[in-house]
């Protein structure tokens, strides 16, 4: 059989989509098909369409799931935590053009947007009525934003690709931000008006479109589209705040809301009135992961470190001790959340975010290891010797997850098991439109309502709405979407938009030199703001890494044309100047 391979060189990525043509049906195919695996055979028809946007809502799964997900690099870069155990953490030294974290990250987000691009054109070619070519169009349109959202604020200026490639090609060019930003807003605005109100789970539909399309108005300046985007999901009355019990353990008294709202598959519940847009990762499902193993990523390596009060190891990860590592996880202590995540925006004790059984302080875990000073005590921070990874709370609602294929209480759970995600909730929209409010001015009551709605139900004061401002909104971002959102992100997004409208003192020219992500980082990140030293490396940033390099492979194998690197990299002084119309 004839394998008919597309190589964009510059992605490092395979033809066009072959995962998705194993589930070809025979009624898809001509007679005497050339090859099973080529696009012309396998998405000549709607079915054959459809079955490529399934691969494009399972290409989502990564970015919530498994091992180094792509959440997790990104929170790690944000005012809310850092990377530990691993690097980058001298963002000088360790992320460069050669980079293999930066390459693995471009390989795959412009492979889900090739992805995005057949859809885009193939849709098109079909006999198919105009409406349905229309929604399928508009599907693709969707993948197609939300992976630019991502690219564009992780590596600023980049290539814009809005249809399949389909022969080698070596002469991309680099376009401005401004005209990404721009094209895919005109992409949603038509996508808007075909995608369906109700899809299955882990697909694209409208409101999942007009959330996102909220994001790129914000990124844009354009406030009042994005507030009325925003209340045009809001006022759907299939969208409602979940302030009931729900789910799998709606019965258990010891829970809460905010319990359901993140246990195993209640994500994508049909009583789950909040979900905009999910991704679902259960046993059986088509390129399900083996697990979220979000218990090691995100978890304290508490076993290790924690002495007792004699200076001897009281802790262990085995079934010598209590078997507590059966519901914390066998975590590595990869992450430490900053000062800012971890205390200073929790004032309000009433917060069920940041209570039992949501939140659990490290002081929650007990010293297990039998015969020990301390047996059956709670951790002591002054005697853990190295709390960058074995001392700090959990987020135990978010993070810790039942694996229903491994005896409890056994010390098998380790790594967590399956759940669905959310890539969209309500909540969010409710934020994104307070922040619209924050950047008109003169707004305050709205964008307080807004951000009371998220708080009330958590059981937390209301906000005054005598002065909203954007640290009230990104406060409350913390406090509500973690490891939803795209934290470092959101604030290069947030950080393009002021320097855009030359918002103190930041431009779009000097945006390598001076930025609000980076003024940001100095002022909540404790680590980087100090130059923390661990483990004999320091945690050092400078203003240009708002965004990430161009991977040098990538500027290498576009041999016919100059790709563009970021300012402050080895290489940007042969930069050209980007397309911008």
């Amino acid at each position: 059989m004839k394998h008919i391979r597309v190589k964009i060189y510059f992605l490092s990525c395979l033809a066009v989509i072959v995962m998705a043509a194993v589930a070809c049906k025979k009624n898809w195919l001509d007679p005497k098909p050339l090859s099973f695996l080529t696009p012309e055979n396998s998405y000549n028809t709607k079915e054959g369409i459809q079955s490529l946007l399934v691969r494009c809502g399972q290409g989502l799964r990564m970015e919530f799931m498994g091992r180094e997900c792509r959440v997790a690099i990104d929170y790690m870069a944000s005012d809310m935590g850092v990377l530990v155990n691993g690097s980058p953490r001298d963002y000088v030294t360790e992320l460069l053009p050669s980079t293999g974290k930066v390459k693995t990250l471009w390989d795959d987000q412009f492979t889900e947007l090739n992805y995005a691009n057949v859809v885009i054109s193939r849709s098109q070619l079909l006999t198919e009525p105009d409406g349905v070519k229309n929604e399928l169009l508009s599907e693709g349109y969707f993948y197609s934003a939300y992976w630019y959202y991502k690219m564009i604020n992780t590596w600023g200026d980049v290539p814009l690709i809005t249809e399949e490639v389909t022969a080698p090609k070596l002469d991309f060019k680099t376009y401005t931000k401004r005209k990404i930003i721009e094209t895919m807003i005109k992409n949603l605005e038509f996508a808007v008006q075909y995608l369906p109100e109700s899809a299955p789970n882990g697909s694209a539909n409208l409101a999942a479109a007009e959330h996102l399309l909220t994001k790129y108005y914000l990124q844009a300046g354009r406030f009042q589209d994005a507030v009325n985007m925003a209340t045009k999901v809001i006022s759907n009355s299939k969208y409602v705040l979940m302030t009931k019990r729900f789910g799998s353990d709606k019965t258990d008294a010891t829970k809460n809301v905010l319990w359901d709202l993140f246990h195993k598959y209640n994500a994508s519940a049909a009583d789950n009135t909040e979900k905009i847009m999910v991704v679902q990762d259960y046993p059986g499902i088509p390129g399900g992961t083996s697990g979220s193993e979000r218990m090691r990523e995100f978890l304290t390596e508490w076993y290790k470190s924690n002495n007792d009060k004699l200076g001897k190891p009281g802790t262990i990860d085995g079934l010598a001790g209590e078997p507590q590592i059966s519901f914390t996880g066998r975590g590595i202590g990869k992450n430490k959340k900053t000062e800012y995540f971890g205390y200073s925006i929790w004032a309000d004790k009433n917060d069920l975010r940041h209570k039992a059984p949501n939140w659990l302080p490290v002081e929650a875990l007990l010293y297990n290891k039998v015969g020990t000073a301390n047996y059956g005590q709670p951790l002591i921070r002054s005697q853990c010797t190295d709390t960058m990874r074995g001392y700090d709370d959990i987020a135990f609602n978010k993070i810790v997850v039942d694996d229903e294929f491994k005896p409890k209480l056994q010390g098998n759970n380790i790594l967590g098991g399956t759940m669905d995600w959310y890539v969209y909730r309500l909540a969010e929209t409710y934020l994104l439109r307070a922040e619209a409010y924050v950047w008109l001015g003169g707004h305050d009551k709205e964008a307080a309502d807004d951000i009371n709605k998220i708080r009330i139900r958590a059981g937390a004061s209301p906000i005054g709405t005598a002065s909203v401002t954007l640290d009230d909104v990104l406060d409350e971002r913390a406090r509500e979407l973690f490891i939803e959102e795209f934290r470092k992100i959101e604030l290069t997004r947030i950080s393009y938009t002021m320097a855009m409208l030359n918002k103190n003192g930041y431009a779009l020219k000097t945006i390598s030199e001076k930025n609000y992500y980076y003024d940001r980082m100095m002022l909540k990140n404790q680590f980087y703001r100090t130059l923390y030293l661990y483990n004999g490396k320091q945690y050092h940033m400078e203003p240009y890494h708002i965004y990430w390099p161009v991977p040098e492979s990538a500027i290498q194998d576009n041999t016919l044309y100059r790709l563009n690197q970021n300012i402050g990299y080895v290489g940007a002084d042969k930069n050209v100047a980007p397309i911008d119309n």
